[in-house]
Protein backbone atom coordinates (compact mmCIF):
# COMPACT_ATOMS: atom_id res chain seq x y z
CA UNK A 1 0.00 0.00 0.00
CA UNK A 2 1.31 3.54 -0.91
CA UNK A 3 1.17 6.36 1.57
CA UNK A 4 2.35 10.30 0.62
CA UNK A 5 3.44 12.08 3.30
CA UNK A 6 3.02 15.82 2.72
CA UNK A 7 6.01 17.80 5.19
CA UNK A 8 9.28 16.46 5.97
CA UNK A 9 9.25 18.10 9.08
CA UNK A 10 10.10 16.09 12.59
CA UNK A 11 6.92 14.56 12.60
CA UNK A 12 6.76 13.70 8.53
CA UNK A 13 9.88 11.85 9.20
CA UNK A 14 9.08 9.41 12.21
CA UNK A 15 5.45 8.57 11.06
CA UNK A 16 7.24 7.76 7.33
CA UNK A 17 9.60 5.59 9.31
CA UNK A 18 7.36 3.69 11.13
CA UNK A 19 4.93 3.12 8.35
CA UNK A 20 8.05 1.59 5.63
CA UNK A 21 8.99 -0.58 8.80
CA UNK A 22 4.88 -1.55 9.46
CA UNK A 23 5.29 -2.73 4.95
CA UNK A 24 4.11 0.18 3.24
CA UNK A 25 5.04 1.64 0.29
CA UNK A 26 6.04 5.76 1.58
CA UNK A 27 7.01 8.45 -0.63
CA UNK A 28 7.77 12.03 1.59
CA UNK A 29 6.78 14.94 -0.43
CA UNK A 30 8.46 18.70 0.71
CA UNK A 31 8.48 21.37 -0.31
CA UNK A 32 12.29 22.28 0.34
CA UNK A 33 14.58 20.27 1.96
CA UNK A 34 14.15 17.62 4.83
CA UNK A 35 13.41 19.93 7.84
CA UNK A 36 13.87 23.43 6.56
CA UNK A 37 10.77 24.64 7.87
CA UNK A 38 9.72 25.03 11.72
CA UNK A 39 12.03 21.80 12.60
CA UNK A 40 15.24 23.93 11.05
CA UNK A 41 14.28 26.48 13.20
CA UNK A 42 13.55 25.62 16.81
CA UNK A 43 15.24 26.22 19.62
CA UNK A 44 15.82 22.40 20.57
CA UNK A 45 14.38 22.09 24.07
CA UNK A 46 13.34 18.62 24.82
CA UNK A 47 11.33 18.91 28.55
CA UNK A 48 9.53 17.13 30.35
CA UNK A 49 8.25 20.14 32.66
CA UNK A 50 4.96 20.49 30.76
CA UNK A 51 1.00 20.94 32.25
CA UNK A 52 -0.22 18.19 30.39
CA UNK A 53 0.01 14.44 31.26
CA UNK A 54 -0.13 13.22 28.19
CA UNK A 55 2.29 15.81 26.72
CA UNK A 56 4.78 14.56 29.33
CA UNK A 57 4.26 11.13 28.30
CA UNK A 58 4.90 12.09 24.49
CA UNK A 59 8.08 13.45 25.29
CA UNK A 60 9.45 10.86 27.72
CA UNK A 61 8.31 8.72 24.07
CA UNK A 62 10.50 10.82 22.04
CA UNK A 63 13.12 10.68 24.52
CA UNK A 64 13.37 7.37 23.82
CA UNK A 65 12.93 7.22 19.92
CA UNK A 66 15.61 9.75 19.92
CA UNK A 67 17.76 7.48 21.84
CA UNK A 68 17.25 4.74 19.61
CA UNK A 69 17.03 6.63 16.27
CA UNK A 70 19.23 9.67 16.44
CA UNK A 71 21.94 9.01 19.54
CA UNK A 72 24.29 11.75 18.53
CA UNK A 73 21.51 14.65 17.76
CA UNK A 74 21.04 15.58 21.58
CA UNK A 75 22.96 16.75 24.73
CA UNK A 76 21.54 15.78 27.76
CA UNK A 77 21.74 19.31 29.99
CA UNK A 78 18.46 19.68 32.36
CA UNK A 79 16.32 21.94 31.92
CA UNK A 80 15.31 24.71 34.56
CA UNK A 81 12.32 26.76 34.92
CA UNK A 82 11.63 29.90 37.43
CA UNK A 83 8.28 29.55 38.91
CA UNK A 84 6.24 32.11 41.35
CA UNK A 85 5.89 29.95 44.66
CA UNK A 86 2.72 30.34 45.29
CA UNK A 87 1.97 27.75 42.14
CA UNK A 88 5.26 25.03 42.77
CA UNK A 89 2.74 22.94 44.98
CA UNK A 90 0.11 22.58 42.40
CA UNK A 91 3.02 22.25 39.92
CA UNK A 92 4.99 19.88 41.37
CA UNK A 93 2.06 17.55 42.21
CA UNK A 94 1.71 17.71 38.10
CA UNK A 95 4.96 16.40 38.04
CA UNK A 96 4.94 13.91 40.73
CA UNK A 97 1.54 12.43 39.12
CA UNK A 98 3.47 12.00 35.84
CA UNK A 99 6.63 10.48 36.99
CA UNK A 100 8.69 13.03 36.37
CA UNK A 101 12.23 13.42 38.55
CA UNK A 102 12.84 17.09 39.65
CA UNK A 103 14.40 19.13 42.12
CA UNK A 104 13.36 22.65 43.52
CA UNK A 105 15.90 25.10 44.67
CA UNK A 106 15.07 28.14 46.64
CA UNK A 107 16.51 31.74 45.86
CA UNK A 108 19.97 30.94 47.28
CA UNK A 109 20.24 27.57 46.29
CA UNK A 110 19.76 28.46 42.61
CA UNK A 111 22.15 31.19 43.04
CA UNK A 112 24.96 28.51 44.55
CA UNK A 113 23.88 26.60 41.37
CA UNK A 114 24.02 28.65 38.96
CA UNK A 115 25.57 32.11 39.18
CA UNK A 116 24.63 33.74 36.53
CA UNK A 117 20.77 33.61 37.93
CA UNK A 118 19.02 36.07 39.47
CA UNK A 119 16.31 34.81 41.91
CA UNK A 120 14.22 36.64 44.24
CA UNK A 121 12.79 35.20 47.15
CA UNK A 122 9.23 34.31 45.85
CA UNK A 123 10.57 32.53 43.25
CA UNK A 124 11.60 28.85 43.02
CA UNK A 125 13.74 26.83 40.54
CA UNK A 126 12.31 23.80 39.74
CA UNK A 127 15.26 21.64 37.34
CA UNK A 128 14.95 18.17 35.96
CA UNK A 129 18.15 16.59 34.71
CA UNK A 130 17.22 14.25 32.42
CA UNK A 131 15.90 16.63 29.71
CA UNK A 132 17.65 17.18 26.48
CA UNK A 133 19.01 19.82 24.15
CA UNK A 134 18.45 18.41 21.03
CA UNK A 135 20.20 19.53 17.36
CA UNK A 136 17.66 19.68 14.49
CA UNK A 137 20.38 19.46 11.74
CA UNK A 138 21.97 16.73 13.63
CA UNK A 139 18.47 14.95 14.17
CA UNK A 140 17.35 15.42 10.28
CA UNK A 141 20.74 13.65 9.02
CA UNK A 142 20.17 10.77 11.42
CA UNK A 143 16.59 10.22 10.30
CA UNK A 144 17.74 10.95 6.39
CA UNK A 145 20.13 7.73 6.51
CA UNK A 146 17.45 5.74 8.59
CA UNK A 147 14.87 6.71 5.65
CA UNK A 148 17.39 6.18 3.16
CA UNK A 149 18.20 2.43 4.72
CA UNK A 150 14.02 1.74 5.27
CA UNK A 151 13.39 2.21 1.41
CA UNK A 152 11.62 5.35 1.68
CA UNK A 153 11.71 7.86 -1.37
CA UNK A 154 12.24 11.54 -0.01
CA UNK A 155 10.87 13.87 -3.22
CA UNK A 156 12.71 17.56 -1.93
CA UNK A 157 11.68 20.31 -3.69
CA UNK A 158 8.52 19.59 -4.77
CA UNK A 159 5.83 21.36 -3.16
CA UNK A 160 2.31 19.71 -3.08
CA UNK A 161 -0.28 22.60 -4.12
CA UNK A 162 -3.62 20.44 -3.50
CA UNK A 163 -5.62 17.59 -2.95
CA UNK A 164 -7.97 16.43 -5.96
CA UNK A 165 -10.59 14.89 -4.16
CA UNK A 166 -13.89 12.73 -5.26
CA UNK A 167 -16.31 12.06 -3.15
CA UNK A 168 -14.82 10.61 0.46
CA UNK A 169 -11.65 10.00 -1.16
CA UNK A 170 -8.61 11.94 -1.96
CA UNK A 171 -7.71 10.86 -5.38
CA UNK A 172 -4.05 12.57 -5.66
CA UNK A 173 -2.03 15.00 -4.52
CA UNK A 174 -0.95 18.07 -7.31
CA UNK A 175 2.21 19.09 -7.25
CA UNK A 176 4.89 21.05 -8.75
CA UNK A 177 6.32 18.30 -10.56
CA UNK A 178 2.82 16.99 -11.90
CA UNK A 179 0.22 14.40 -9.81
CA UNK A 180 1.21 12.13 -7.17
CA UNK A 181 -1.24 9.04 -6.39
CA UNK A 182 -1.54 7.08 -3.25
CA UNK A 183 -3.32 4.75 -1.00
CA UNK A 184 -3.47 7.16 2.01
CA UNK A 185 -2.24 10.51 2.30
CA UNK A 186 -0.52 11.90 5.60
CA UNK A 187 -0.40 15.89 5.96
CA UNK A 188 2.36 17.05 8.27
CA UNK A 189 3.39 19.89 6.95
CA UNK A 190 3.10 22.22 10.32
CA UNK A 191 1.78 25.93 9.67
CA UNK A 192 1.61 25.10 5.76
CA UNK A 193 -1.05 22.06 6.44
CA UNK A 194 -3.80 25.24 6.91
CA UNK A 195 -3.71 26.62 3.33
CA UNK A 196 -3.38 22.57 1.81
CA UNK A 197 -6.17 21.92 3.90
CA UNK A 198 -8.37 24.98 3.19
CA UNK A 199 -7.97 24.74 -0.34
CA UNK A 200 -9.28 20.92 0.22
CA UNK A 201 -12.34 22.01 1.90
CA UNK A 202 -11.48 20.66 4.96
CA UNK A 203 -12.56 22.62 8.32
CA UNK A 204 -10.24 22.76 11.18
CA UNK A 205 -10.09 25.38 13.59
CA UNK A 206 -6.63 26.71 12.99
CA UNK A 207 -4.97 30.05 13.84
CA UNK A 208 -1.61 31.11 12.73
CA UNK A 209 0.56 33.38 14.79
CA UNK A 210 4.38 34.31 14.61
CA UNK A 211 7.48 33.31 16.27
CA UNK A 212 10.25 35.51 17.15
CA UNK A 213 13.36 34.61 18.64
CA UNK A 214 17.56 35.57 18.58
CA UNK A 215 20.66 34.94 19.36
CA UNK A 216 22.83 37.36 21.42
CA UNK A 217 26.36 36.77 22.09
CA UNK A 218 27.19 37.32 25.81
CA UNK A 219 30.34 38.95 27.15
CA UNK A 220 31.38 36.12 29.33
CA UNK A 221 30.64 32.17 28.86
CA UNK A 222 28.14 31.45 31.69
CA UNK A 223 26.87 27.47 32.28
CA UNK A 224 23.26 27.20 32.49
CA UNK A 225 20.77 24.93 31.03
CA UNK A 226 18.06 25.71 28.57
CA UNK A 227 15.32 27.00 30.73
CA UNK A 228 12.47 29.20 30.67
CA UNK A 229 11.02 32.14 33.07
CA UNK A 230 7.38 31.85 34.16
CA UNK A 231 7.05 35.23 35.65
CA UNK A 232 8.81 37.25 32.74
CA UNK A 233 7.46 34.62 29.90
CA UNK A 234 10.83 34.20 28.36
CA UNK A 235 12.65 30.96 27.90
CA UNK A 236 16.91 30.27 26.36
CA UNK A 237 18.63 28.05 24.92
CA UNK A 238 22.61 27.92 24.96
CA UNK A 239 23.98 27.51 21.37
CA UNK A 240 27.69 27.47 21.85
CA UNK A 241 30.20 29.26 23.56
CA UNK A 242 28.84 32.69 24.38
CA UNK A 243 25.62 32.10 22.31
CA UNK A 244 22.06 32.30 23.73
CA UNK A 245 19.00 31.55 21.96
CA UNK A 246 16.13 33.89 23.65
CA UNK A 247 12.06 34.21 23.09
CA UNK A 248 8.85 33.68 24.76
CA UNK A 249 5.27 33.04 24.08
CA UNK A 250 4.06 35.89 23.04
CA UNK A 251 0.80 35.50 20.81
CA UNK A 252 1.03 38.24 17.62
CA UNK A 253 -1.63 36.47 15.25
CA UNK A 254 -1.09 36.48 11.18
CA UNK A 255 -3.33 36.02 8.41
CA UNK A 256 -1.15 33.52 6.54
CA UNK A 257 2.25 31.22 6.48
CA UNK A 258 4.11 34.43 4.37
CA UNK A 259 3.40 37.22 6.71
CA UNK A 260 4.93 35.27 9.88
CA UNK A 261 8.60 34.22 7.84
CA UNK A 262 11.07 37.21 7.96
CA UNK A 263 13.30 38.80 10.36
CA UNK A 264 13.09 39.75 13.89
CA UNK A 265 11.53 42.67 15.14
CA UNK A 266 13.63 45.17 17.12
CA UNK A 267 10.68 45.97 19.63
CA UNK A 268 11.04 42.31 20.40
CA UNK A 269 14.68 42.14 21.04
CA UNK A 270 14.58 45.15 23.13
CA UNK A 271 11.75 43.83 24.94
CA UNK A 272 13.00 40.35 25.60
CA UNK A 273 16.32 41.57 26.46
CA UNK A 274 15.28 43.75 29.10
CA UNK A 275 13.49 40.52 30.67
CA UNK A 276 15.98 38.39 29.93
CA UNK A 277 18.43 40.89 31.80
CA UNK A 278 16.63 40.50 35.16
CA UNK A 279 17.46 36.96 35.05
CA UNK A 280 20.30 36.07 33.30
CA UNK A 281 23.52 38.27 34.12
CA UNK A 282 24.97 40.08 31.31
CA UNK A 283 22.34 40.10 28.92
CA UNK A 284 21.70 43.91 28.82
CA UNK A 285 25.57 44.15 27.17
CA UNK A 286 25.05 41.59 25.07
CA UNK A 287 25.81 41.85 21.01
CA UNK A 288 22.75 40.53 18.74
CA UNK A 289 24.29 37.83 16.65
CA UNK A 290 20.99 36.90 14.09
CA UNK A 291 16.85 36.51 14.96
CA UNK A 292 14.12 34.97 12.54
CA UNK A 293 10.33 34.75 12.70
CA UNK A 294 8.63 31.71 11.64
CA UNK A 295 4.39 30.61 11.45
CA UNK A 296 3.07 28.38 14.34
CA UNK A 297 -0.55 27.18 14.14
CA UNK A 298 -2.82 26.63 16.88
CA UNK A 299 -6.61 24.89 17.52
CA UNK A 300 -8.86 26.78 19.77
CA UNK A 301 -7.96 24.01 22.35
CA UNK A 302 -4.13 24.56 22.33
CA UNK A 303 -4.08 20.74 21.90
CA UNK A 304 -2.96 19.68 18.11
CA UNK A 305 -4.92 18.01 16.05
CA UNK A 306 -3.61 14.08 15.13
CA UNK A 307 -5.49 11.77 13.15
CA UNK A 308 -7.82 10.97 10.22
CA UNK A 309 -9.59 13.27 9.02
CA UNK A 310 -13.47 12.41 9.05
CA UNK A 311 -14.72 13.49 6.32
CA UNK A 312 -12.31 11.37 3.95
CA UNK A 313 -11.24 7.93 4.35
CA UNK A 314 -7.89 8.27 3.37
CA UNK A 315 -6.38 11.55 4.67
CA UNK A 316 -4.83 11.49 7.97
CA UNK A 317 -3.06 14.87 9.33
CA UNK A 318 -0.77 16.18 12.14
CA UNK A 319 -0.70 19.75 13.00
CA UNK A 320 -1.32 22.77 14.97
CA UNK A 321 1.27 21.97 17.47
CA UNK A 322 1.96 25.30 18.74
CA UNK A 323 5.76 25.86 18.81
CA UNK A 324 6.30 22.46 20.48
CA UNK A 325 6.65 20.28 17.82
CA UNK A 326 10.11 19.44 18.02
CA UNK A 327 9.72 17.61 21.46
CA UNK A 328 6.93 16.26 20.87
CA UNK A 329 6.81 15.14 17.12
CA UNK A 330 8.54 12.02 16.86
CA UNK A 331 6.07 10.86 19.46
CA UNK A 332 3.29 11.68 17.71
CA UNK A 333 4.88 10.57 14.59
CA UNK A 334 5.55 7.35 16.09
CA UNK A 335 1.69 7.04 16.87
CA UNK A 336 0.01 8.22 14.04
CA UNK A 337 1.34 5.51 12.50
CA UNK A 338 0.23 2.81 14.51
CA UNK A 339 -3.08 4.58 14.23
CA UNK A 340 -2.89 4.56 10.61
CA UNK A 341 -1.64 0.74 10.25
CA UNK A 342 -4.62 -0.39 12.87
CA UNK A 343 -7.24 2.33 13.03
CA UNK A 344 -6.96 2.10 16.73
CA UNK A 345 -6.24 5.66 18.25
CA UNK A 346 -3.57 5.20 20.90
CA UNK A 347 -4.18 6.77 24.31
CA UNK A 348 -1.56 9.77 23.97
CA UNK A 349 -3.54 10.70 20.47
CA UNK A 350 -6.92 10.37 21.77
CA UNK A 351 -7.53 13.95 23.27
CA UNK A 352 -5.81 15.20 19.76
CA UNK A 353 -8.58 13.91 17.29
CA UNK A 354 -9.43 15.88 14.26
CA UNK A 355 -13.03 15.45 14.58
CA UNK A 356 -13.87 16.93 18.12
CA UNK A 357 -14.73 20.22 17.06
CA UNK A 358 -17.84 19.14 15.10
CA UNK A 359 -19.54 20.95 13.19
CA UNK A 360 -19.02 24.52 15.33
CA UNK A 361 -17.21 27.99 14.24
CA UNK A 362 -14.29 28.48 15.77
CA UNK A 363 -13.23 31.16 13.09
CA UNK A 364 -12.98 33.72 15.56
CA UNK A 365 -11.16 32.16 18.53
CA UNK A 366 -8.92 34.03 20.90
CA UNK A 367 -5.68 32.45 20.60
CA UNK A 368 -3.82 31.57 24.17
CA UNK A 369 -0.50 30.06 24.23
CA UNK A 370 -1.67 27.86 26.92
CA UNK A 371 1.60 26.01 28.03
CA UNK A 372 3.00 29.72 28.50
CA UNK A 373 0.06 30.44 31.23
CA UNK A 374 1.28 28.26 33.86
CA UNK A 375 -1.04 30.03 36.52
CA UNK A 376 -3.75 29.91 34.66
CA UNK A 377 -3.32 26.30 33.25
CA UNK A 378 -3.10 24.77 36.76
CA UNK A 379 -5.96 26.75 38.45
CA UNK A 380 -8.15 25.83 35.31
CA UNK A 381 -7.10 22.36 35.05
CA UNK A 382 -7.22 21.50 38.69
CA UNK A 383 -10.87 23.12 39.31
CA UNK A 384 -11.91 21.19 35.93
CA UNK A 385 -10.46 18.00 37.26
CA UNK A 386 -9.00 17.63 33.36
CA UNK A 387 -5.55 16.49 32.29
CA UNK A 388 -3.83 17.26 28.82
Amino acid sequence: MKVVVIGGGVIGVHVALRLSQMGYSVFIVEREALGSGLTSRAAGIVTTQLVYTFDIELVKMSMELLEDLAQGSYRKTGFLSVNPESIVKAYTAILDKAGVHYEVFRDSEAADRWDCLTISEDEVVIYTAGDLLLDPGALMSSMRRRLNEAGVEVMEGVEASSLNINGSWVQHVATSVGRIKADLYVITAGPWSRGLLERAEVKLPLKLYRCQVFTVKLPAEIELPPGSDDVNNLYWAPESGKRVLLGNGRIEEVESVEKAIGSVKGSFVEEIAVKASKRIKGVLDAELVTGWSMPCSITPDGIPVVGKVHSLENLYVATGLDGYGLMRGPAIGWLLAELIATGRTPNLLRAMSPNRFGEKSYGDFEIIERHSRLPFEITWFSQSGRSK
